[in-house]
């Protein structure tokens, strides 16, 4: 008898059958549901012996072109593990991770997914509270005095860093907690805070209400001082030990004197001359009396001869002097809690600082022109962060020079 090999039409098409419906099982299965794109994390309490995170809310936030589209929610588990799937790798799409505890939310950079790599992971860290202030400090700030006719135009930069573990939320003022504190001098008027920062009005001037975790947080603020005389004294103390203190005065022939300062190389900004002054380690509480002799007094009519104070452009610029100076302090995060050390820069004198610096003057246009509106927020963002990865280069740069 004879065997046949091979198959009849319909055993055939019965196979092929099988083997579609094999193939469509095995592309729905769990392993391939995993390539989906997603975030998978995990929150970590980053303070000793700080509590578990086991059960916490996370929430998942979309922004669609920059604008918020929509929420969800997941619980992480035991050990603070939580996922999200079924995201979109499309650029347009951008998402936030944050989480709330003890009060104090945390929240994510922004993330956007990409076609080679569907799924990020992420650490979110969160802090035990703490109203003690004791390991905040300022490593750099500084105090911009532009003179008006019959006005003082102050613009004041600060670097924070809380070297600790914990999250410090201030004290409880009238049902809401003051955290960073700002003794203002007299007769400051017209206060205006910058991003980051949400101030309340004290008896001495302001406190910001935000809590401030482990690491470096940038406040800056700008506020006026009147004058009716040639000579004046604008009293400044410091709220926190302050590793370098720098004042800048816009030099119209003014004298300026100072006890608590020492006298540096001038400056010149925007085509502006500005007599520089910097201190190094001030005790918390330091008096900075700024005596001005030969100040512009205001025209016979009223009128000012001042075009107006470009803030914004100074605020960047100030920001740029903790990077570029050499007398400025530098601070370095170090990953872990508690583990914040702070040096001088050795190196950043040796670095190329006209390049660093005109990447950091950009990034100062580049959020004047976003704030008013001439930059779409999609180019800003990744204009800024192709300035700024260039500038953390360049610093680290400087950084291993300073080692070798």
């Amino acid at each position: 008898m004879k065997t046949r090999l091979g198959c009849s039409r319909w055993a055939c098409r019965a196979t092929t059958i099988a083997l579609a419906m094999l193939a469509a099982t095995i592309l729905s299965t769990p392993a391939f549901a995993e390539e989906q794109p997603g975030i998978t994390g995990q929150v970590v309490n980053r303070t000793a012996d700080g509590q578990t995170v086991g059960g916490l809310e996370v929430t998942l936030i979309t922004y669609i072109n920059g604008q918020q589209s929509s929420q969800q929610k997941t619980t992480c588990d035991d050990q603070g593990g939580f996922e999200f799937r079924g995201l979109s790798a499309d650029p347009s799409y951008a998402y936030e991770v944050y989480v709330s505890y003890q009060g104090v939310e945390y929240t994510s950079p922004r993330l956007v997914l990409k076609p080679e790599e569907p799924i990020q992971s992420m650490e979110l860290s969160v802090y035990e509270t703490t109203e003690d202030d004791s390991a905040i400090e300022t490593v750099n700030s500084h105090m911009v005095l532009y003179l008006d006719q019959g006005t003082i135009q102050v613009l004041e930069v600060w670097r924070f860093v809380n070297a600790g573990d914990r999250t410090y939320i201030g004290s409880l003022v009238k049902e809401t907690r003051h955290t960073l504190q700002f003794t203002l001098p007299r007769g400051a008027q017209d206060i205006l805070s910058g991003d980051g920062f949400d101030p309340q009005f004290t008896d001495s001037g302001m406190a910001d209400t935000l809590p401030l975790p482990p690491g470096i947080r940038d406040i800056s603020f700008t506020y006026l001082i009147p004058y009716s005389s040639a000579s004046m004294t604008v009293s400044r103390q410091t709220d926190y030990p302050v590793v370098s203190f720098g004042l800048l005065v816009q030099d119209k022939g003014v004298q300026v004197k100072t006890v608590a300062l020492a006298p540096s190389e001038p400056l010149t900004i925007a085509d502006s001359r500005f007599l520089y002054f910097v201190g190094q380690n001030l005790a918390r509480g330091t008096d900075i009396d700024i005596s001005l002799t030969g100040l512009p007094m205001p025209a016979p009519d009223g009128t000012s001869s001042s075009e107006g104070v470009p803030w914004q452009w100074l605020a960047g610029t100030a920001v740029a002097l903790a990077l570029i100076l050499g007398a400025a302090a530098y601070a370095r995060l170090r990953r872990g809690p508690g583990t914040i050390a702070i040096q001088a820069p050795k190196g950043i004198a040796d670095a190329p600082e006209s390049e660093r610096e005109a990447l950091l003057l950009q990034i100062a246009s580049l959020d004047n022109d976003f704030d008013a509106g001439r930059v779409g927020e999609q180019e800003y963002r990744a204009r800024r962060s192709q300035l700024k990865a260039r500038v953390i280069e360049l610093t680290q740069q400087a950084e291993r020079g300073s080692h070798g």
